[in-house]
């Protein structure tokens, strides 16, 4: 857990697609829950701080997630320019998601996927 949570931040590295779409599940349900929570007690000032405050997360969080999965599937880490376009970005991050993960060869030469 300490690892996933140090390793939110960097664009090194490889994450596989069960962290992929493990973190998209998590920042799904956090968003959904804090703005139901919003929501339910009509809060206004609230609502523009929690619009901030996950447009923050997003373009923290988001992109080396992106560049880490995309390394994954030995993809050029630039493709994750798509994921702020807003009209391709979902069918996008769909898509990096469902990507086949690198295949590793082992001494014993039999291929693994990752």
């Amino acid at each position: 857990m300490n690892n996933i949570i140090s390793s939110l931040y960097k664009f090194k590295g490889f994450s596989t697609r069960k962290q992929y779409w493990n973190f998209m599940i998590d920042l799904t349900i956090i968003f959904f829950v804090i703005g139901l929570c919003i929501g339910y007690y009509e809060i206004s000032t609230a609502g523009w701080w929690f619009t901030v405050m996950s447009s923050c997360l997003n373009f923290i969080l988001l992109p080396a997630m992106v560049v880490r999965r995309l390394n994954d599937c030995m993809l050029n880490p630039w493709l994750a320019i798509l994921a702020f376009i807003p009209i391709i970005s979902i069918p996008a991050l769909i898509t990096i998601g469902c990507i086949r993960s690198r295949e590793v060869i082992n001494v014993n030469a039999e291929i693994y996927n990752i």
